[in-house]
């Protein structure tokens, strides 16, 4: 039996930001190192080895570990650094922000939703809750049953792009595997698996 336990808290300096300049220098914006993000986590990896006869070999290995992934300072005014656009559709605004003071590297920037608008009454209701005024919803006027519910996230009655927040996270909370193996003389066989969960996936 073999037991392997990490514990680790690594702080990176200094990483390679864009950082603005004044539009008087004729560029948009230049690399600069510039920013700190911190991951801690623990791995944990099991390995056993048996043998079940003089010919007849086998082991099993699993292994999980745990990261938290956490951007400590952006050295910029606005303290985030926006994502790329045209990645969703063209012409799309930006869908994530590449990093963010407080928040996990590159995550997913958008509006939350409270599910689908059913029927006449719902679309109603949900005007009503946003000072009765269909100019304060996403869609606007021609919102209809089928649409997706918008949250007001900011509270001021309308849906605008004080609303957007942090919608999920591409990097996974855990990583986790298995693996088990036989050898019978001179033949063997092997099985391996992984896997991720605690990440959201965006769909384009």
């Amino acid at each position: 039996l073999g037991v392997n336990l990490d514990l680790y808290n690594k702080v990176s300096k200094g990483w390679l930001i864009d950082a603005s300049v004044r539009p008087e220098s004729g560029g948009s914006s230049v690399l600069i190192n510039g920013g700190n993000v911190n991951n801690k986590g623990v791995e944990l990896a099991l390995t056993w080895n048996d043998k079940l006869s003089k010919d007849i070999t086998y082991y099993v290995n699993g292994n999980i570990s745990y990261n938290h992934n956490n951007v400590t300072d952006v050295p910029t005014a606005s303290g985030y650094i926006v994502g790329n656009s045209n990645e969703a559709y063209n012409n799309a605004a930006a869908v994530y922000r590449k990093a963010q003071t407080g928040y996990p590297i590159g995550y997913f920037w958008g509006y939350k939703t409270d599910g689908i608008l059913q029927n006449t009454s719902d679309v109603n209701a949900y005007v009503a809750s946003l000072g009765g005024s269909k100019s304060n919803t996403l869609q606007g006027q021609n919102i209809t049953a089928g649409d997706v519910k918008y949250v007001d996230v900011n509270g001021d009655n309308r849906i605008d792009e004080n609303d957007k927040t942090m919608i999920g996270k591409p990097t996974p909370d855990y990583t986790f595997g298995l693996s088990f193996g036989l050898t019978w003389k001179a033949l063997d066989f092997s099985v391996t698996t992984n896997g991720v969960a605690g990440n959201d996936i965006f769909q384009s």
